[in-house]
């Protein structure tokens, strides 16, 4: 807020319109998330999604550290989906990372993980980063599908914990 005032205070100053337009048009862009990027053909489906800055997710990753290829979506890696378009909940999925909530209680330490991934990571988003819906899935209800906006820049993910200690479940 307090950039906003002190830009608002330049305009003023300055009385230029071209000024007050330009700053207006970076504020307003920053306030409003977009999301033209992601490749969904139906953005209507983010009516339904929700900012969440308070919650804790988590993110399997190859590697012990947080990557941008951690927040490539299937679609943005040119993986072909291979599903039916006609369902809508996992076709959407295709253009959103997959995120597990934390449950409060949960212990980390007896969380298993896939045979092809070694550390999980524990996020948190800022704000602005971008929205989120829930997908649980029959085995985990807590799945959720994260779709970043598009200016989206590993600055807007927290990370708290990175665990290579965990069990690893081998792939059926």
């Amino acid at each position: 807020m307090t950039i906003i005032l002190t830009e608002l205070k330049k305009c003023f100053q300055s009385l230029t319109l071209e000024f007050c337009e330009s700053v207006f048009l970076t504020i307003f862009k920053d306030m409003h998330m977009t999301f033209e990027n992601l490749g969904l053909p139906d953005l209507s489906i983010l009516d339904n999604a929700f900012e969440d800055t308070e919650n804790q997710y988590k993110r399997w990753s190859k590697v012990d550290r947080l990557t941008e290829s951690n927040f490539k979506s299937r679609y943005e890696k040119g993986i072909k989906f291979d599903g039916d378009p006609f369902d809508t909940a996992h076709y959407n999925s295709y253009f959103g990372i997959s995120i597990i909530r934390v449950k409060q209680d949960e212990d980390l330490r007896a969380i298993i993980a896939p045979v092809y991934y070694k550390y999980v990571i524990i996020i948190k988003f800022v704000e602005n980063a971008g929205k989120i819906i829930a997908s649980p899935t029959l085995n985990n209800p807590e799945h959720h599908d994260f779709y970043k906006q598009d200016n989206f820049t590993m600055d807007l993910v927290k990370e708290y914990q990175i665990s290579c200690n965990i069990e690893r479940r081998e792939r059926v």
